[in-house]
């Protein structure tokens, strides 16, 4: 039976996703820390999110993070929760709307007051010992592929033997078919749609809200091919994950509004405009990383 040692990895930083600040292409920051312990709470915070709460023995504080409760890391949670697993989570101090990007998340952290201005504090996934791959919501930050070194080497010297949570049969939510994925990024996306219907007061129905989800996850869909080439959306993939934080971001600056609902051709032109600078932004850093080697 496979077991985990409770234990914690020193904070380290990461870089985000690319996001374009007076003409200039940046990645903000992150802190990402992961802990590997109980989940000891499972708070309700506002609508539809949780406060997620992780217990490590022998460190002095415990470990905690906001996530949206409509996804599988979620699910993994819950479930290791009541079943009492051990269960390594992944958590980043995410950056607040109005936090300024080319500020350094040290300079962001560097006392309570200062971050509780700019960061709130996110689960950013779980990892999945079967395969060694992190689940990841869809607010991460940081991608796990970019991780110093020495981590996954300490994620693995955390196990030993097996039966692991994920093969076990205790984790029967999680989702293994590519429909079962699509399933939940699209629940994601309406509950996306009805923050930002919320938000902009646009004042779209249930059935409006669910056509929207559906070209929002369309489109991601649509961005992924794109970008990697693919002849049809890989659900499960991180790239997948990255398409749908870039459409996240990219709506929080270029809201849907009534008019360009109602415009002819408004929302297509939308759409648009989101595939066209964000894949923009995809062939940039493709270019500067290949330009360095």
């Amino acid at each position: 039976m496979r077991e985990l040692r409770e234990k914690w990895i020193d904070s380290f930083t990461s870089l985000g996703k690319p996001v374009k600040v007076d003409g200039e292409t940046l990645r903000p920051s992150t802190i990402t820390t992961i802990a590997i312990g109980k989940v000891a709470r499972l708070d309700e915070a506002g609508k539809n999110n949780l406060k997620a709460v992780i217990k490590v023995a022998g460190a002095k504080y415990d470990f905690a993070g906001f996530l949206n409760d409509n996804n599988p890391v979620a699910n993994l949670l819950k479930q290791a929760k009541d079943n009492d697993y051990t269960i390594a989570v992944r958590f980043e101090k995410k950056r607040k709307k109005n936090a300024d990007p080319k500020a350094s998340i040290e300079d962001l952290t560097k006392d309570a007051a200062t971050a509780k201005d700019n960061i709130v504090n996110i689960v950013a996934g779980v990892y999945n010992y079967s395969n060694s791959e992190w689940i990841l919501t869809d607010d991460a930050v940081s991608n796990p592929a970019e991780d110093p070194e020495y981590v996954k080497s300490e994620l693995e010297k955390a196990s030993y033997n097996t039966t692991n949570f994920f093969e076990s049969g205790q984790a029967k939510k999680i989702s293994k078919t590519d429909k079962d994925w699509k399933m939940n990024h699209l629940i994601s996306m309406y509950t996306y749609a009805s923050e930002h219907n919320l938000d902009n007061e646009i004042g779209l129905e249930t059935k409006a809200l669910m056509l929207l989800a559906k070209f929002m996850l369309q489109a991601c869909d649509q961005l992924q091919m794109k970008m990697y080439n693919l002849t049809e959306p890989n659900y499960n993939d991180y790239s997948h994950t990255k398409v749908r934080g870039m459409l996240f971001s990219w709506m929080r600056v270029n809201p849907l509004s009534k008019e360009i609902m109602t415009a002819k051709g408004g929302f297509s032109e939308w759409l648009n405009k989101f595939m066209e600078e964000n894949a923009a932004i995809y062939e940039w850093a493709r270019s500067e990383v290949e330009n360095e080697q």
